[in-house]
C-alpha cells in the first residue's frame, strides 16, 4: 500500500465480516488502521534501502455487501476518515489514528481505500515488502502509476488474493459499567470517578471528564464543561428630558456588561428612540447578571411633544383689493403665532398692509418647557395694485388689407381675440385672419395677481376678389351657354359684355369672333371699400368643314384602305369602319379582313370642341377564290412511272380562271392539266385561280419523283451447256444507274479471284476468267460495285452456288 517503484499506487481493501469476527474486531467504533512493512528494499543501482514520502495519503472507509472484488475502481458511498497528510513509512507497524472514527454495524463487510498522490518532483516512492495473506478469492485492488493521479479514477485495475496484513483498532458498544471515568480537576466535586457528579464552585471553574473503556486502549474520550460563577452590581441610569423630533440616542448606564429590557422605544443595545416613545414619562430597564445572579434598575425619561412650524401652503401674491387670508390654514401645527405687517389674530390683511413685500413669521414652542424644542417659519407675501387700461378704436378694414398696430395705454399688457385669432402678442391686428364682422379684441393689463381689462370691436368687411379660376371658351357657334360663375373663384359678382346676361354666355347670341368679357366685384356694406375686377378674352368659332378622301372604295380582301382629312389641320376625331373596328386621328389605315359592303364614318371634333359628322362612301370588299387541286396517283412517284395528274378541286371551280405552273417545266390555263416528268427529284407544282374581280389565291405543293432501279443477283446457275441458266450475270432496270461504270469480281472459297468484269452485260460461264473448262461444282463469293444515275457509290456481296 505504501509503493512499489512507481511515484503513486492505489488499493481497495475488501474485508468480509467473517475476516473481521475472526480478529476479534466486534460492532463499534475503528479510530486506527495499521499496516506492517517488513524491510525496504533498494531501488536500481542504490543498495540502501529506499524510503520516501508519500504526498497527500488518505484513508476511505465504507461498508458493503461484497465478499469478492472485480477489477472496477468503486469510488462510491466511502467516509473518509484519514485526512490527506505526506507520510514516510517506516519499518514495523505503521500506526495511521483516524481523523473521523469509522462506524461498523457487526454485520458488513467493510472496504478499505489506500491512495496517495502523484508528485512529479519526486520520482520514486518507498520500496516496501509488506506480508499479505492469501484469502482464497479477490479481495485486493490495485494501480501503480507514474504519470497521473489514480484517487478517485474510474477506470479498470488490478485485483489479487494477497491482502496485506493489518490491524484495526476497536471500542466495542458495551454498557456503563464498562468504562472507567475521571473528573478533573477535584475542586467542589462530590465525586471525581463517577459517571455523574455534583459541582459547587465559588468562581468560574472549566471541568474535564475522561471516558475509556475497560481493557480496550486507544479509545479514551475526553469531553469539558465551562461553568461560570457571576458576582451581579447594580447598575445606574442617566438620562435628560427629549422632544419626540429628537434623535435616537444612546442612555448612559454603568456598569456596561448588562443587557436592556427592549420596548418599542428601547433598543437591546440601549439606544432610545424619542420617535417611537409616549409624550410623558417612558421606562426604561437595565439588567446585569444573569438568573439569580442578577440586578436590575429602571429610570422614567420624560419625552415633549415637538411642534414643527412647518407651513403646508403659500400665499398667492394678492392684490390691495382682496379678500383677508386665514395664515393658520396653511400651517401643519396651530398652536404658534403669526407676527408681522398687516398681520391681527392669524389673518393678513391686503387693504390694512397696502401695496408692497412683506415677511411674515410663525413660531411653536414645546410643553411644558417651551425652550426645549422651539421652531419658527417666515413667509414672504407680495400686494399689488394697477390702473384701468384703454385702447383706440379703429376699422372698419377689409380682410384683404394689411397688419395695423392698435394703440393702448398702459404698454406692456396682453392682447387677445375673443371668439377670433386676428391680434398677435404684440398688439397688430391682421384683417386677413380676422373673422368677417365685429372682432372683439381685449387688452389686459396685471401686476402680480392684480388684473385689469378693457375691449373694442373692429368691423372687417368680405374682401370679394374678382380672380378668374380658368379662361373662358373657346366656343363653337351654335354651342349652349355657360354660366360664367364657373370661372370665378368667388362668385357673388357682375358679369357684362357680348352675349352676357344674367352671369351667363350666350355663344349664339355673341356670334362668332374674338370678345372681351368683365367680372367686377364690391365688399359689403361699404361697396367702396374694396372693390375688384378681371377679364377675359372668349373667342366664338364657326362650325369645321371636313372632307374626306381614301385611295380606294373597292377592292380584293383583305383590302388595305387609307383615310385621310386634308381639309382640316388640328383637332381630333374618331373612325368608325363598320366592320366593329374603330380608330382615332386625322387619318387612318384600316385593312377589311372579311368581304361584304362596309359604310365607313368619321366623327371630328376641332380643337375647341366643335363637331361635325361625315359619311365615307359605300366600301365593297370582294372574297378571294379558294386554290386547290389533287395529284394522281397520290402514292410514291417514281422515274419508272412519271407520269401524273392534277385534278383542280378549287372553289367556285367555274367562275374562276387557272394559271398551272409544273415545276416550271410547264405552264398552262387549262382547269385540270397532266405532266409526265423526265427526272427524278422534288417537284413546285404552283396553280393560281382568279376570280371575276381579279381577286387571286395561290396553292403549292410538292411532287417527289423518285430515282427508283433495280439490280439483281442470282444465288445459282447451272453451266452444263443446255441453255438455261449457263451464265452468271447481274440484271439491272433500265433507269436510276450509270452503266459506265462497273465491276464485278468472283473468288473461291480459299481467296482467289476466279473471274472479274466492268462490261454488265458479260457474264460468268464456270470457268477461271470464262477460259477452259468449267470448274467443280461449289459455292463463290461475289464482290459488285456499281454508280447510281447521281453518281453515288454502291457495293453489293454475297454467295453464288455452280452446280453443272
Amino acid at each position: 500500500v505504501y509503493g512499489g517503484y512507481y511515484d503513486v499506487c492505489r488499493h481497495q481493501l475488501l474485508f468480509t465480516a467473517a475476516d473481521l469476527t475472526a480478529a476479534g474486531i466486534q460492532a463499534g467504533s475503528i479510530p486506527n488502521m495499521q499496516f506492517f512493512v517488513k524491510s525496504m528494499l533498494p531501488i536500481g543501482l542504490n543498495t540502501q534501502s529506499y524510503i520516501g514520502t508519500l504526498q497527500g495519503f488518505t484513508i476511505k472507509m465504507k461498508c458493503t455487501n461484497l465478499t469478492v472484488l472485480n477489477n472496477v475502481w468503486d469510488n462510491a458511498g466511502f467516509t473518509q476518515v484519514l485526512n490527506p497528510v505526506n507520510y514516510s513509512p517506516t519499518t514495523g507497524w505503521n500506526n495511521h489514528a483516524f481523523n473521523t472514527a469509522f462506524e461498523w454495524d457487526g454485520v458488513s463487510s467493510i472496504l478499505v481505500d489506500i491512495c496517495f498522490n502523484w508528485v512529479s518532483s519526486n520520482p520514486y516512492t518507498s520500496n516496501p515488502v509488506m506480508p499479505y495473506t492469501n484469502t482464497g478469492v479477490a479481495k485486493t485492488r490495485y494501480y501503480y502509476s507514474s504519470s497521473q493521479n489514480l484517487c478517485g479514477l474510474n477506470t479498470t485495475c488490478f485485483t489479487t488474493v494477497n491482502r496485506p496484513n493489518v490491524r484495526f483498532g476497536n471500542c466495542p458498544i458495551t454498557k456503563t459499567s464498562d468504562f472507567t471515568y475521571l473528573w478533573t480537576p477535584n475542586f467542589a466535586l462530590t465525586s471525581t470517578n463517577t459517571q455523574s457528579t455534583i459541582a459547587s464552585p465559588t468562581a468560574s471553574t472549566v471541568y474535564s471528564i475522561t471516558v475509556n473503556p475497560i481493557g480496550q486502549v486507544n479509545c479514551a474520550q475526553t469531553q469539558t464543561v465551562d461553568i461560570q460563577v457571576i458576582v451581579p452590581v447594580t447598575p445606574t441610569i442617566t438620562s435628560g428630558a427629549f422632544c419626540t423630533n429628537f434623535p435616537a440616542t444612546a442612555i448612559n448606564v454603568t456598569p456596561t456588561n448588562g443587557t436592556w429590557t427592549p420596548t418599542a422605544y428601547m433598543s437591546a443595545t440601549g439606544v432610545f428612540t424619542p420617535s417611537l416613545a409616549a409624550v410623558g414619562g417612558n421606562t426604561v430597564s437595565y439588567t446585569t447578571g444573569t438568573g439569580t445572579c442578577s440586578a436590575a434598575s429602571t429610570l422614567t425619561i420624560n419625552v415633549e411633544q415637538y411642534n414643527p412650524a412647518t407651513l403646508t401652503g403659500s400665499v398667492t401674491p394678492l392684490c390691495i383689493s382682496d379678500p383677508t387670508v386665514n395664515l393658520m390654514g396653511i400651517v401643519a401645527n396651530t398652536t404658534g403665532t403669526w407676527t408681522g405687517t398687516g398681520v391681527n389674530a392669524g389673518v393678513f390683511d391686503p387693504a390694512l398692509s397696502g401695496a408692497g413685500t412683506y415677511v411674515l413669521t410663525y413660531n411653536t414652542n414645546s410643553v411644558p418647557t417651551l425652550t426645549l424644542c422651539p421652531d419658527v417659519s417666515t413667509l414672504q407675501v407680495n400686494v399689488h395694485t394697477i390702473p384701468q387700461p384703454t385702447i383706440t378704436q379703429v376699422g372698419p378694414y377689409c380682410n384683404n388689407m394689411a397688419p395695423v398696430q392698435l394703440l393702448v395705454s398702459p404698454t406692456g399688457g396682453v392682447y387677445g381675440g375673443i371668439g377670433n385669432n386676428a391680434v398677435s402678442p404684440s398688439g397688430l391686428f391682421d384683417p386677413q385672419i380676422a373673422v368677417i364682422g365685429a372682432n372683439t379684441i381685449s387688452y389686459t393689463v396685471s401686476s402680480g395677481p392684480c388684473v385689469k381689462t378693457t375691449s373694442i370691436d373692429i368691423n372687417v368687411e368680405k374682401f370679394i376678389p374678382a380672380t378668374l379660376t380658368s379662361s373662358v371658351g373657346p366656343f363653337c357657334w351654335n354651342a349652349s351657354a355657360v354660366n360664367l360663375n364657373s370661372s370665378v373663384m368667388t362668385p357673388g359678382g357682375t358679369w357684362s359684355g357680348p352675349g352676357v346676361a344674367n352671369n351667363t354666355f350666350d355663344p349664339y347670341a355673341s356670334g362668332s369672333g374674338n370678345f372681351v368679357l368683365t367680372y367686377n366685384t364690391y365688399s359689403s356694406p361699404t361697396a367702396s371699400l374694396c372693390p375688384d375686377m378681371s377679364t377675359v378674352a372668349v373667342l366664338v368659332n364657326p362650325m369645321p368643314i371636313v372632307s374626306i378622301t381614301t385611295n380606294t372604295l373597292e377592292g380584293c380582301r383583305p383590302l388595305k384602305i387609307e383615310f385621310n382629312v386634308p381639309s382640316v389641320n388640328g383637332g381630333s376625331g374618331t373612325w368608325t369602319f363598320g366592320d366593329n373596328s374603330t380608330a382615332t386621328g386625322l387619318s387612318a389605315i384600316h385593312t377589311y379582313t372579311t368581304a361584304g359592303t362596309f359604310m365607313a364614318t368619321y366623327n371630328y371634333y376641332d380643337n375647341i370642341g366643335c363637331n361635325v359628322f361625315a359619311q365615307v362612301p359605300p366600301i365593297i370588299v370582294h372574297d378571294l377564290p379558294i386554290a386547290d387541286f389533287k395529284i394522281l396517283p397520290d402514292n410514291q412517284i417514281s422515274i419508272a412511272d412519271p407520269t401524273v395528274e392534277f385534278i383542280n378541286t378549287s372553289t367556285v371551280l367555274q367562275n374562276n380562271t387557272y394559271f398551272w405552273n409544273i415545276g416550271d417545266f410547264m405552264h398552262s390555263s387549262n382547269t385540270n392539266t397532266s405532266f409526265t416528268f423526265g427526272t427524278h427529284g422534288f417537284m413546285y407544282i404552283t396553280l393560281v385561280a382568279t376570280n371575276e374581280f381579279g381577286c387571286k389565291d395561290t396553292a403549292v405543293k410538292v411532287v417527289e419523283v423518285k430515282n427508283d432501279y433495280g439490280l439483281w443477283v442470282p444465288n445459282a446457275f447451272t453451266p452444263n451447256g443446255d441453255g438455261l441458266n449457263d451464265v452468271f450475270r447481274v440484271v439491272v432496270s433500265p433507269f436510276g444507274l450509270d452503266l459506265s461504270d462497273f465491276e464485278m469480281d468472283i473468288f473461291d472459297r480459299w481467296g482467289e479471284k476466279i473471274f472479274s468484269t466492268k462490261d454488265i452485260l458479260v457474264g460468268w460461264n464456270g470457268a477461271k476468267f470464262n477460259k477452259g473448262e468449267v470448274i467443280k461444282d461449289d459455292t463463290y463469293v461475289y464482290k459488285i460495285k456499281y454508280t447510281t444515275s447521281q453518281k453515288e457509290a454502291k457495293y453489293k456481296t454475297g454467295h453464288v452456288t455452280l452446280i453443272k
